[in-house]
Formats: C-alpha cells, structure tokens, sequence
C-alpha cells in the first residue's frame, strides 16, 4: 500500500555500472486504481556471482534505493526501498523480492 493505494505492480528501470558496483534508477509503480506514480530513486548496488543449479553462474544483486519524489498526490513521497534479487538468465530464472519505507512530506 502507498498512501492508502494498493500497489498492483512495481517497475524498475536503471543502468549499473559493474566496475563501481553502483547504479541509479528511475522508479515507476504502478498502482491498482490506475494511477500511476512515478518517482526518482537513487541508491547503490551490490551484485555478485552465484553457482546456479546447472553449475554455472548465475547474479545475485541487494539494492538500498532513496526514494526522493513522485507526481500528483505521491508529490512529496520519501522513502526507502530495499531490494533482492536472483537471476539465472541460461534457466530463465528472474526472482526478486523488495519492501518500501517510506512517508509523505509536505
């Protein structure tokens, strides 16, 4: 839920820079009564290669993202998202799990 709306789903969009281990990201989620908010996070990244269960190597990543805005009634939203995620391109694998601190500022 944000500001009352139930979240239906959650896009992230970026780019990572893997010698720094860093990326920025545009935020947009999408939420269930149509609205749409869309917000800037910035945050870093830590990814690392995993054995997978064919024995090769898969990509583990955890990101801490600051949330520093929205539109319409999400205008003066902050906050924090965490994030996991698991992906095993060659098994068609992509599994992710995330959680949003967040509050709205006038």
């Amino acid at each position: 839920m944000i500001a009352g709306v139930r979240l239906k789903e959650s896009w992230v969009h970026g780019y990572s820079d893997y010698v720094d281990l860093k990326r920025t990201e545009q935020c947009v989620h999408h939420l269930r009564h149509g609205e749409r908010r869309q917000g800037i996070c910035r945050g870093s990244l830590t990814a690392h290669s995993v054995p997978s269960a064919d024995g090769k190597n898969a990509l583990k990543n955890i990101a801490v993202l600051t949330v520093t805005g929205g539109t319409g009634k999400f205008i003066g939203i902050r906050g924090v998202v965490r994030t996991e995620n698991f992906a095993d391109p060659a098994a068609g694998v992509n599994q992710g799990k995330g959680e949003l601190e967040y509050w709205m500022e006038k």
